[in-house]
């Protein structure tokens, strides 16, 4: 298992329901700032309510793992799901990226809140 600089980085995002998020690019980097080889890993994505139940999956990008980039998002159709959030209430929903390595041992990657929201973009 690789040693990540950062375990848990903390990204609140926000996205229109009904429609794809922009795409998150992360990298997982050593102390040296250098991006580690995560080929082998298995990004996975969890979206949760605020009574921590799977309320949807975030969508991954496997095909950058060597260069240590894990890219995620929300298919239009998960955001479909997905109450918004009414207006100055708290994110309704939270989200986690977890990666998977060979020897099954999981590693926090990116975590945060994931606001819905509702209206023409």
């Amino acid at each position: 298992m690789a040693i990540l600089q950062s375990i848990g980085a903390r990204l609140d995002i926000v996205v229109r329901q009904g429609v794809q998020s922009s795409v998150i690019n992360a990298a997982a980097t050593d102390s040296t700032g250098a991006a580690i080889n995560l080929s082998g890993v298995m990004p996975g994505g969890t979206i949760l309510d605020s009574r921590n139940n799977v309320a949807g999956t975030l969508s991954v990008d496997t095909t950058q793992l060597a260069a240590g980039i894990v890219r995620a998002w929300v298919a239009d159709t998960t955001s479909a799901a997905l109450a918004p959030a009414p207006l100055g209430a708290a994110a309704s929903y939270s989200y986690f990226i977890n990666l998977t390595f060979p020897d099954s041992t999981v590693q926090p990657f990116l975590y945060g809140t994931l606001r819905v929201i509702t209206g023409a973009g």
